[in-house]
């Protein structure tokens, strides 16, 4: 298995699902559940390998990369018993802080030059 990226005590489903209610998109009730459902997939652990994994809850993973709750990453190494060159697939958990860092970053959006035109410059000029 590979060594968790994140810092020890930095993932808990409180804090996973204080991010997803401050994030605006998602009811108190559904943080708090998606949250906990990463919670039960992961449990102690922060990187699974995804043989570990019920084809549901792959589905679900995949659908919490989207959101940018988890990281997935592949190895290539040979095989033990044959030798041959196989994939290897790893779920990482994405740390709360670095979840806050995003959304804070998004939020931090440069002007370009079309946000100082003022908006009637948009307008279409009727013919």
């Amino acid at each position: 298995m590979l060594h968790n990226r994140a810092q020890a005590g930095a993932w808990s489903i409180e804090a996973v699902a204080e991010v997803l209610e401050q994030s605006g998109e998602t009811s108190p009730d559904e943080a708090k559940a998606t949250a906990m459902r990463l919670g039960n997939i992961f449990g102690d652990e922060t990187t699974i390998e995804d043989t570990e994994v019920e084809s549901d809850e792959r589905a679900f993973l995949w659908n919490m990369m989207l959101e940018g709750l988890v990281t997935v990453e592949t190895q290539h190494r040979p095989h033990p018993e044959h030798g041959r060159t196989w994939r290897y697939f790893y779920w990482h958990l994405v740390p709360p802080q670095r979840l806050l860092e995003e959304e804070t970053e998004e939020d931090e959006e440069e002007e370009t030059v079309y946000d100082e035109l003022p908006q009637d410059v948009w307008r279409r000029a009727a013919a």
